[in-house]
Protein backbone atom coordinates (compact mmCIF):
# COMPACT_ATOMS: atom_id res chain seq x y z
CA UNK A 1 0.00 0.00 0.00
CA UNK A 2 1.18 3.31 -1.10
CA UNK A 3 2.47 5.92 2.16
CA UNK A 4 0.43 9.05 1.46
CA UNK A 5 0.02 11.68 3.88
CA UNK A 6 -3.39 12.64 5.19
CA UNK A 7 -3.65 15.69 3.10
CA UNK A 8 -2.65 13.69 0.15
CA UNK A 9 -0.03 16.07 -0.98
CA UNK A 10 4.14 15.28 -0.66
CA UNK A 11 5.75 16.29 2.37
CA UNK A 12 9.12 17.35 2.99
CA UNK A 13 12.25 17.92 5.57
CA UNK A 14 14.67 20.86 5.24
CA UNK A 15 18.31 19.65 5.67
CA UNK A 16 21.35 22.11 6.60
CA UNK A 17 23.84 21.34 4.64
CA UNK A 18 27.59 21.78 4.72
CA UNK A 19 29.39 22.67 1.15
CA UNK A 20 32.76 23.92 -0.44
CA UNK A 21 33.78 25.70 -3.66
CA UNK A 22 30.66 26.61 -4.88
CA UNK A 23 29.04 30.21 -4.98
CA UNK A 24 25.36 29.85 -5.19
CA UNK A 25 23.44 32.89 -7.48
CA UNK A 26 19.85 32.24 -6.16
CA UNK A 27 18.39 31.01 -2.68
CA UNK A 28 16.94 28.26 -4.97
CA UNK A 29 20.65 26.73 -6.18
CA UNK A 30 21.47 23.59 -5.34
CA UNK A 31 25.39 22.84 -4.64
CA UNK A 32 26.51 20.30 -6.39
CA UNK A 33 27.68 18.18 -3.71
CA UNK A 34 26.77 18.95 0.27
CA UNK A 35 27.44 17.42 3.33
CA UNK A 36 23.86 16.42 5.49
CA UNK A 37 24.38 18.62 9.00
CA UNK A 38 21.18 18.92 11.07
CA UNK A 39 17.75 18.91 10.46
CA UNK A 40 16.54 22.73 10.26
CA UNK A 41 13.32 21.36 12.05
CA UNK A 42 11.86 18.63 13.31
CA UNK A 43 8.69 17.59 11.89
CA UNK A 44 7.92 17.87 8.06
CA UNK A 45 6.70 20.47 5.89
CA UNK A 46 4.51 21.11 2.96
CA UNK A 47 6.31 22.01 -0.42
CA UNK A 48 4.87 25.80 0.55
CA UNK A 49 6.49 25.64 3.95
CA UNK A 50 9.44 23.53 2.81
CA UNK A 51 10.11 26.39 0.46
CA UNK A 52 9.69 29.62 2.50
CA UNK A 53 12.06 28.47 4.90
CA UNK A 54 14.42 27.33 2.16
CA UNK A 55 13.97 30.99 0.76
CA UNK A 56 14.62 33.04 3.58
CA UNK A 57 17.11 31.12 5.17
CA UNK A 58 19.25 30.61 1.92
CA UNK A 59 19.07 34.31 1.49
CA UNK A 60 20.20 35.18 4.43
CA UNK A 61 23.59 32.43 3.96
CA UNK A 62 24.38 34.07 0.37
CA UNK A 63 25.51 37.52 2.88
CA UNK A 64 27.70 35.77 5.03
CA UNK A 65 30.80 33.38 4.89
CA UNK A 66 29.18 30.05 5.85
CA UNK A 67 29.20 27.51 3.56
CA UNK A 68 25.94 26.54 5.09
CA UNK A 69 22.51 26.01 2.72
CA UNK A 70 19.06 24.53 3.10
CA UNK A 71 17.92 21.97 1.21
CA UNK A 72 14.44 19.76 0.32
CA UNK A 73 14.25 16.21 0.91
CA UNK A 74 10.91 14.48 0.07
CA UNK A 75 10.08 12.40 3.14
CA UNK A 76 7.15 9.80 3.48
CA UNK A 77 5.72 10.09 7.43
CA UNK A 78 4.52 6.54 8.98
CA UNK A 79 3.25 5.90 12.11
CA UNK A 80 5.16 2.44 12.66
CA UNK A 81 2.89 0.54 14.99
CA UNK A 82 -0.37 2.07 14.20
CA UNK A 83 -3.08 -0.04 14.34
CA UNK A 84 -4.61 -1.12 10.68
CA UNK A 85 -8.64 -1.03 10.23
CA UNK A 86 -10.20 -3.91 11.89
CA UNK A 87 -7.01 -4.94 13.75
CA UNK A 88 -8.00 -6.89 17.04
CA UNK A 89 -5.94 -5.47 20.19
CA UNK A 90 -6.08 -6.71 23.46
CA UNK A 91 -5.84 -4.70 26.74
CA UNK A 92 -2.32 -6.10 27.35
CA UNK A 93 -1.06 -4.97 24.43
CA UNK A 94 -2.04 -1.66 24.76
CA UNK A 95 -0.85 -1.54 28.87
CA UNK A 96 1.09 1.22 29.74
CA UNK A 97 -0.12 3.40 26.61
CA UNK A 98 -2.96 5.16 28.29
CA UNK A 99 -2.00 8.33 30.82
CA UNK A 100 -2.19 7.54 34.40
CA UNK A 101 -4.95 9.29 36.74
CA UNK A 102 -2.37 12.08 37.55
CA UNK A 103 -1.05 12.56 34.05
CA UNK A 104 -4.63 13.28 32.67
CA UNK A 105 -5.15 15.69 35.48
Amino acid sequence: MPRVPASGLPRYRVWLTGYNRWRPAAWHDLPPTAVALEPAEQGAMTAEQAAAYIAAFNRRMMKREKHVWAVPVRVEVQYAGDLQRGQVVSAEQLEGLLPTRHQAG
